[in-house]
């Protein structure tokens, strides 16, 4: 995760979390951070923000996803922010097994 991102700026974030949308479309987001697939780009995650892999375990339902700048749980489907990762989340993230993505 980013290391810029704040508890405090994860607080704030999840507080403004009511009905926001990205930019794109649902093959090129644009986080309202400004990142961009070409930038920090965007991982298949859960509903809570931990990123697994597309393709293996079956985990992933195909709709959700992660800013890697900000945190912030994309709906791949409607672009509407679900959600901001935890603290915890984000830890885990940044320990991930990226062999296994």
């Amino acid at each position: 995760m980013n290391a810029y991102t704040t508890t405090e700026q994860r607080l704030n974030m999840s507080k403004r979390m009511y009905e926001e949308y990205i930019g794109g479309t649902t093959d090129w987001f644009q986080c309202l951070c400004g990142n961009q697939p070409n930038y920090e780009g965007f991982y298949s995650c859960l509903r809570t923000g931990e990123i697994v892999s597309p393709t293996l375990y079956g985990d992933w339902d195909g709709q959700v996803y992660l800013c890697e700048k900000c945190s912030r749980i994309i709906d791949g489907e409607t672009l509407k922010v679900i959600g901001v990762c935890s603290e915890e989340i984000a830890h885990k993230n940044d320990n991930y097994d990226w062999s296994t993505y």
